[in-house]
Order: structure tokens, then C-alpha cells, then sequence
């Protein structure tokens, strides 16, 4: 006896459409109201805090 999976390979692929569409409305809804603008300074200060952090490697020699 055959089993029919098809109805489990198109929810699976509703499943990872939808996420992706959700991902993709909240990019736009992030650009249109100009929330990666917020989320640029922060990544900044992220940056400049993991990255000042560290101390200068200074090489010696030639």
C-alpha cells in the first residue's frame, strides 16, 4: 500500500513561505518607517564596543 506524503510536503512548504514572507514585511515595514535607522546606531555602538574593547597589536620587528 502506497502512503500519499503530499499533504505533508505542502505544509512543510507553506510553513517556510510564510516564515519568509513574514521576514520580508517586517524588513518593509522597518524601511518604511524608518526603524533601521535606530537599529544602525545601535549596531554602531555594538561595534565600537566589542572592537575598542581590545587592546592595539602592535608588530615588532622589520
Amino acid at each position: 500500500m502506497k502512503t500519499n506524503k503530499k499533504g505533508v510536503e505542502l505544509s512543510l512548504n507553506m510553513i517556510i513561505v510564510l516564515a519568509i514572507l513574514i521576514v520580508v514585511l517586517i524588513v518593509a515595514i522597518l524601511l518604511i518607517t524608518g526603524g533601521f535607522e535606530d537599529f544602525a546606531v545601535k549596531l554602531k555602538a555594538l561595534r565600537e564596543m566589542v572592537w575598542g574593547a581590545k587592546p592595539e597589536i602592535k608588530l615588532t620587528g622589520t
